[in-house]
């Protein structure tokens, strides 16, 4: 496999909620098998001593790039280097992780002739398994202030 494709498959809400144990939560959504990078995707964090599933956006905004959406946006961190890196090692440092719940993954296969071909990556002894996923919550807009004497 060469390259990253960026696609994943997603179980619907009633299966994550039943195979990460979760009290029902307001998402809905279905399985879907095309998931690209931007796409609001379900994940779990901790909420205190319990877990929560949320939407989130797949991928990561850098700060340095003014927090708004743009070329420096990225959506896969290398094990490796994700303490180190400058992208992801601030959310990884500070707790802002969550698991990603998925049937399986895309990779690409280039072909020699130019042309690319995707593997579908699965478990085969389980259909669910979680990836770990960091990130950066962003504050939202700000309203404006009203100061009083």
């Amino acid at each position: 496999m060469d390259e990253m494709c960026g696609r994943y498959v997603s179980p619907d809400e009633a299966t994550i909620e039943r195979e990460f144990n979760l009290v029902r939560t307001e998402w809905r959504f279905p399985a879907n098998f095309n998931i690209p990078p931007s796409s609001a995707v379900p994940a779990i964090r901790a909420r205190g001593a319990d877990r929560e599933g949320v939407l989130l956006r797949w991928g990561l905004v850098p700060l340095f790039g003014g927090g708004k959406p743009g070329k420096y946006n990225t959506f896969n961190a290398r094990s490796e280097t994700l303490a180190s890196s400058a992208m992801f090692g601030g959310p990884w440092k500070h707790g802002q992780r969550c698991i990603i719940p998925a049937l399986g993954f895309y990779e690409w296969h280039v072909n020699a002739d130019g042309t690319k071909q995707p593997f579908y990556i699965h478990l085969e002894d389980q259909a669910l398994f979680g990836s770990r996923g960091c990130g950066r919550v962003r504050p939202a807009p700000s309203l404006p202030c009203r100061r009083t004497a």
